[in-house]
Protein backbone atom coordinates (compact mmCIF):
# COMPACT_ATOMS: atom_id res chain seq x y z
CA UNK A 1 0.00 0.00 0.00
CA UNK A 2 2.64 2.47 1.14
CA UNK A 3 5.23 3.98 -0.92
CA UNK A 4 6.73 6.97 1.49
CA UNK A 5 9.81 5.49 3.24
CA UNK A 6 10.34 7.98 5.85
CA UNK A 7 8.45 6.79 8.53
CA UNK A 8 10.33 7.72 11.64
CA UNK A 9 12.42 4.73 12.28
CA UNK A 10 15.31 6.57 13.98
CA UNK A 11 12.60 7.77 16.46
CA UNK A 12 11.47 4.35 17.15
CA UNK A 13 14.92 2.72 17.87
CA UNK A 14 15.65 5.80 20.17
CA UNK A 15 13.96 3.13 22.41
CA UNK A 16 15.41 0.52 23.59
CA UNK A 17 12.28 -1.79 23.42
CA UNK A 18 12.59 -1.70 19.83
CA UNK A 19 15.99 -2.80 19.66
CA UNK A 20 15.52 -5.40 21.79
CA UNK A 21 12.74 -6.86 19.57
CA UNK A 22 14.71 -6.69 17.03
CA UNK A 23 17.13 -9.14 18.33
CA UNK A 24 14.61 -10.73 19.88
CA UNK A 25 12.34 -11.56 16.54
CA UNK A 26 14.65 -10.83 13.62
CA UNK A 27 18.52 -11.83 14.09
CA UNK A 28 19.72 -15.51 14.85
CA UNK A 29 18.63 -16.80 18.36
CA UNK A 30 21.99 -17.87 19.06
CA UNK A 31 22.80 -13.99 19.09
CA UNK A 32 19.76 -12.40 20.96
CA UNK A 33 20.24 -15.23 24.09
CA UNK A 34 23.74 -14.13 24.71
CA UNK A 35 22.57 -10.55 24.93
CA UNK A 36 21.74 -8.97 28.43
CA UNK A 37 19.01 -6.76 27.35
CA UNK A 38 18.73 -4.72 30.81
CA UNK A 39 22.37 -3.20 29.70
CA UNK A 40 20.81 -1.90 26.57
CA UNK A 41 22.39 1.77 26.69
CA UNK A 42 22.34 4.50 23.71
CA UNK A 43 25.38 5.42 22.05
CA UNK A 44 26.76 9.04 20.34
CA UNK A 45 26.20 8.33 16.45
CA UNK A 46 27.53 11.33 15.94
CA UNK A 47 31.44 11.78 14.58
CA UNK A 48 33.38 12.31 12.50
CA UNK A 49 35.25 9.67 10.20
CA UNK A 50 39.12 10.14 9.47
CA UNK A 51 38.67 10.97 5.64
CA UNK A 52 37.40 14.30 8.20
CA UNK A 53 33.70 14.08 7.05
CA UNK A 54 30.41 14.26 8.93
CA UNK A 55 29.13 11.12 10.06
CA UNK A 56 25.51 10.73 11.87
CA UNK A 57 24.90 7.12 12.28
CA UNK A 58 21.16 5.87 12.49
CA UNK A 59 21.38 4.57 15.98
CA UNK A 60 24.22 3.03 17.89
CA UNK A 61 23.72 1.17 20.66
CA UNK A 62 25.39 -1.08 23.38
CA UNK A 63 24.68 -4.02 24.94
CA UNK A 64 26.82 -6.48 27.61
CA UNK A 65 26.98 -10.15 26.95
CA UNK A 66 25.07 -12.36 29.32
CA UNK A 67 27.73 -13.75 32.56
CA UNK A 68 28.09 -17.41 33.07
CA UNK A 69 25.74 -18.74 36.28
CA UNK A 70 28.72 -17.53 38.82
CA UNK A 71 28.75 -14.23 37.61
CA UNK A 72 32.38 -13.98 37.16
CA UNK A 73 32.41 -13.88 33.56
CA UNK A 74 34.27 -10.80 31.82
CA UNK A 75 31.83 -8.13 31.11
CA UNK A 76 31.38 -7.50 27.29
CA UNK A 77 30.27 -5.18 25.13
CA UNK A 78 28.34 -6.00 21.08
CA UNK A 79 28.10 -2.28 19.64
CA UNK A 80 24.98 -2.09 17.72
CA UNK A 81 25.18 0.04 14.44
CA UNK A 82 22.14 0.58 12.63
CA UNK A 83 21.63 1.70 9.09
CA UNK A 84 17.92 2.71 7.90
CA UNK A 85 17.34 1.88 4.76
CA UNK A 86 14.87 2.74 2.05
CA UNK A 87 16.89 2.44 -1.22
CA UNK A 88 18.94 -0.48 -2.89
CA UNK A 89 22.93 0.53 -2.19
CA UNK A 90 25.40 -2.05 -4.00
CA UNK A 91 27.95 -0.55 -1.74
CA UNK A 92 26.79 -1.25 1.37
CA UNK A 93 29.23 -3.45 2.13
CA UNK A 94 32.16 -1.30 1.53
CA UNK A 95 29.70 1.51 3.73
CA UNK A 96 29.16 -0.65 7.03
CA UNK A 97 33.08 -1.83 6.83
CA UNK A 98 33.74 2.27 6.81
CA UNK A 99 31.20 2.85 9.64
CA UNK A 100 32.56 0.26 11.61
CA UNK A 101 36.23 1.57 11.61
CA UNK A 102 34.97 4.76 11.81
CA UNK A 103 33.27 4.25 15.31
CA UNK A 104 36.76 2.62 16.11
CA UNK A 105 38.62 5.29 15.53
CA UNK A 106 36.17 7.75 17.70
CA UNK A 107 36.18 5.41 20.80
CA UNK A 108 40.18 5.43 20.70
CA UNK A 109 40.10 9.61 19.80
CA UNK A 110 37.66 9.72 22.93
CA UNK A 111 40.06 7.79 24.84
CA UNK A 112 36.80 5.40 25.73
CA UNK A 113 39.56 2.38 24.71
CA UNK A 114 43.17 2.63 24.24
CA UNK A 115 45.49 1.45 21.52
CA UNK A 116 46.53 -1.26 23.54
CA UNK A 117 42.82 -2.71 24.76
CA UNK A 118 40.95 -5.47 23.08
CA UNK A 119 38.36 -3.47 20.80
CA UNK A 120 34.92 -4.79 21.17
CA UNK A 121 32.13 -6.53 19.19
CA UNK A 122 30.30 -4.90 16.62
CA UNK A 123 27.04 -5.85 14.72
CA UNK A 124 26.55 -3.94 11.85
CA UNK A 125 22.72 -3.94 10.19
CA UNK A 126 20.64 -2.83 7.89
CA UNK A 127 17.18 -2.42 8.13
CA UNK A 128 15.38 -2.41 4.97
CA UNK A 129 12.01 -1.36 3.90
CA UNK A 130 12.04 -0.60 0.12
CA UNK A 131 10.18 -1.97 -2.52
CA UNK A 132 12.96 -3.05 -4.54
CA UNK A 133 14.86 -6.76 -4.09
CA UNK A 134 17.07 -6.16 -1.82
CA UNK A 135 20.24 -7.61 -4.12
CA UNK A 136 23.80 -6.45 -2.85
CA UNK A 137 26.36 -8.38 -1.37
CA UNK A 138 25.85 -9.32 2.48
CA UNK A 139 30.08 -9.11 2.92
CA UNK A 140 32.48 -7.28 1.67
CA UNK A 141 34.47 -9.99 0.19
CA UNK A 142 31.57 -10.53 -2.21
CA UNK A 143 32.50 -7.49 -3.46
CA UNK A 144 36.23 -7.67 -4.45
CA UNK A 145 37.87 -9.68 -7.33
CA UNK A 146 38.30 -13.60 -6.53
CA UNK A 147 42.18 -13.99 -5.64
CA UNK A 148 44.18 -17.09 -4.64
CA UNK A 149 43.50 -18.48 -1.24
CA UNK A 150 46.34 -17.16 0.28
CA UNK A 151 45.86 -13.76 -0.72
CA UNK A 152 42.32 -14.05 0.84
CA UNK A 153 43.63 -13.62 4.31
CA UNK A 154 45.17 -10.02 3.53
CA UNK A 155 41.50 -9.09 2.24
CA UNK A 156 39.04 -6.94 4.16
CA UNK A 157 35.83 -9.13 5.51
CA UNK A 158 33.03 -7.66 7.22
CA UNK A 159 29.42 -9.29 6.93
CA UNK A 160 26.28 -7.27 8.25
CA UNK A 161 23.18 -8.25 8.93
CA UNK A 162 19.89 -7.76 6.89
CA UNK A 163 16.31 -7.37 8.05
CA UNK A 164 14.06 -6.76 4.61
CA UNK A 165 10.80 -5.43 6.61
CA UNK A 166 8.79 -6.82 3.35
CA UNK A 167 9.94 -10.48 4.24
CA UNK A 168 8.16 -10.15 7.40
CA UNK A 169 4.79 -10.05 5.90
CA UNK A 170 1.23 -9.63 8.10
CA UNK A 171 1.80 -11.76 11.87
CA UNK A 172 -1.72 -10.97 13.78
CA UNK A 173 -2.11 -13.67 15.88
CA UNK A 174 -2.26 -13.31 19.58
CA UNK A 175 0.97 -14.92 20.06
CA UNK A 176 2.64 -12.13 17.59
CA UNK A 177 3.59 -9.43 19.96
CA UNK A 178 6.52 -8.39 19.28
CA UNK A 179 6.72 -4.52 18.82
CA UNK A 180 8.66 -4.22 15.55
CA UNK A 181 6.52 -6.87 14.04
CA UNK A 182 3.49 -4.49 14.65
CA UNK A 183 5.59 -1.93 12.84
CA UNK A 184 6.54 -3.98 9.81
CA UNK A 185 2.73 -5.30 9.58
CA UNK A 186 1.89 -1.76 9.00
CA UNK A 187 4.46 -1.34 6.29
CA UNK A 188 3.40 -4.48 4.79
CA UNK A 189 -0.72 -4.10 4.65
CA UNK A 190 -2.00 -4.25 1.38
CA UNK A 191 -5.10 -3.26 1.38
CA UNK A 192 -7.17 -0.29 3.79
CA UNK A 193 -9.26 -3.52 5.09
CA UNK A 194 -5.49 -5.13 6.39
CA UNK A 195 -4.66 -1.78 7.42
CA UNK A 196 -7.84 -1.88 10.35
CA UNK A 197 -7.14 -5.28 11.06
CA UNK A 198 -3.41 -4.21 11.60
CA UNK A 199 -4.29 -1.11 13.47
CA UNK A 200 -6.86 -3.34 16.08
CA UNK A 201 -3.91 -6.12 16.15
CA UNK A 202 -1.38 -2.71 17.03
CA UNK A 203 -3.76 -1.31 19.61
CA UNK A 204 -4.62 -4.68 21.87
CA UNK A 205 -0.92 -5.55 22.04
CA UNK A 206 0.33 -2.05 23.49
CA UNK A 207 -2.95 -2.50 25.71
CA UNK A 208 -1.05 -5.21 27.14
CA UNK A 209 2.12 -4.42 27.32
CA UNK A 210 3.71 -4.03 30.85
CA UNK A 211 5.47 -0.28 29.54
CA UNK A 212 1.92 0.97 28.13
CA UNK A 213 2.37 4.33 28.42
CA UNK A 214 5.49 5.01 26.51
CA UNK A 215 4.87 2.52 23.80
CA UNK A 216 1.34 4.31 23.56
CA UNK A 217 3.54 7.76 22.72
CA UNK A 218 6.27 5.92 20.35
CA UNK A 219 4.15 3.66 18.35
CA UNK A 220 0.49 5.67 17.56
CA UNK A 221 2.93 8.71 17.13
CA UNK A 222 4.81 7.12 14.75
CA UNK A 223 1.18 5.10 13.22
CA UNK A 224 -0.78 8.48 12.71
CA UNK A 225 2.13 9.82 11.02
CA UNK A 226 2.56 6.92 8.46
CA UNK A 227 -1.19 6.98 7.78
CA UNK A 228 -0.81 11.04 7.59
CA UNK A 229 2.13 10.63 5.00
CA UNK A 230 0.88 7.48 2.86
CA UNK A 231 -2.92 9.48 3.11
CA UNK A 232 -4.64 6.51 4.17
CA UNK A 233 -7.93 6.68 6.02
CA UNK A 234 -9.11 3.78 8.28
CA UNK A 235 -11.90 3.81 11.16
CA UNK A 236 -10.30 5.04 14.03
CA UNK A 237 -13.13 5.07 15.84
CA UNK A 238 -14.08 1.80 15.28
CA UNK A 239 -10.25 0.42 16.53
CA UNK A 240 -11.71 2.41 19.70
CA UNK A 241 -15.02 0.70 20.32
CA UNK A 242 -13.28 -2.77 19.50
CA UNK A 243 -10.53 -2.27 22.26
CA UNK A 244 -13.18 -1.40 24.80
CA UNK A 245 -10.60 1.51 26.00
CA UNK A 246 -12.28 4.24 28.35
CA UNK A 247 -10.35 6.97 26.49
CA UNK A 248 -10.09 7.03 22.67
CA UNK A 249 -7.16 5.39 21.54
CA UNK A 250 -6.36 7.15 18.75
Amino acid sequence: MANHHDTGYKELFSHPEFVEALFDGFVPGEISRMLDYATLTSEPSHYITPLFDEKIEDAVWSVQFKQDSAGTGQVLYLYILLEFQSAVDQSMPLRMLHYSASFYHQRLKEKIFTPGQKLPAVFPLVLYNGERRWTPPHNMLEMLQPVPAFIRPFQPSQQYQLVDVKNHGLRLSSADDNLLQLVFNVENALTAEDMQRVAVHLAKVISHHPDKERMDKALVRWFKRFLRQNKITIDLEAINDQNARQAPYF
